[in-house]
C-alpha cells in the first residue's frame, strides 16, 4: 500500500482503543475497532513511512540473528563453565563470536545514517553500539520521555525526581 502512495497511520497509543471499548461497552471485533478508531482525533495516529518500513524489514533478520546467536553463546558458556568439560564448545562459541560481530557491523553499517541513531551515541558518548542500534529501532520514539524512561526499566523515586 505505502509503495502505491496509499497514507498509512498507526495508532500512537493502543490503550486508547481499549478505554473507548470500555467506555462504550463493545467486544473486541474488527468492526468496533474500525468505529473505535473513526472516533480518535488525527494526533492520535502517526504516518508511517515506506522508507521506515523498508528499514525495518532488513533489519529485522539481522536483529534476530543476533539476538539467537546472543543467546547461543551465553548457553554455552554456561555449559563450559558448569560441566568443566569442554565438549569441543570453545570452538563453537568462538565460530558463533565472530559471526556475532558481523551481523553487528551488518546493523550499525545500516544504521550508521540514521539521525537518531547517530544523536543517541552522542549523547551517551558511545560509538558504534549494536546494543543502542538495536534499541533505536525497537523503541517507540514518538513517546514522551518520561513513557520511554518507564519503558526501559527506569523509575522515578523521591530524590527530587531523578531517575
Amino acid at each position: 500500500m505505502l509503495k502505491r502512495d496509499v497514507k498509512v497511520h498507526l495508532l500512537k497509543d493502543s490503550r486508547v482503543l481499549k478505554k473507548l471499548r470500555m467506555e462504550n461497552n463493545m467486544k473486541k471485533s474488527d468492526e468496533n475497532d474500525a468505529t473505535l478508531l473513526s472516533k480518535i482525533l488525527r494526533y492520535g495516529f502517526r504516518l508511517l513511512t515506506i522508507q521506515e518500513m523498508e528499514k525495518k524489514a532488513k533489519l529485522w533478520p539481522l536483529i534476530n540473528r543476533y539476538e539467537l546467536l546472543s543467546k547461543r553463546i551465553k548457553t554455552s558458556k554456561i555449559w563450559i563453565n558448569k560441566d568443566g568439560y569442554d565438549y569441543e564448545l570453545k570452538n563453537a562459541v568462538k565460530l558463533m563470536e565472530k559471526d556475532k560481530r558481523d551481523v553487528a557491523k551488518k546493523i550499525i553499517k545500516m544504521l550508521s545514517n540514521d539521525a537518531i541513531y547517530r544523536e543517541a551515541c552522542r549523547m551517551l558518548g558511545v560509538k558504534n553500539s549494536v546494543e543502542l542500534a538495536i534499541l533505536t529501532m525497537e523503541l517507540l520514539l514518538h513517546l514522551p520521555v518520561t513513557r520511554l524512561k518507564g519503558l526501559l526499566g527506569y523509575t522515578p523515586n523521591k530524590n527530587e525526581g531523578r531517575y
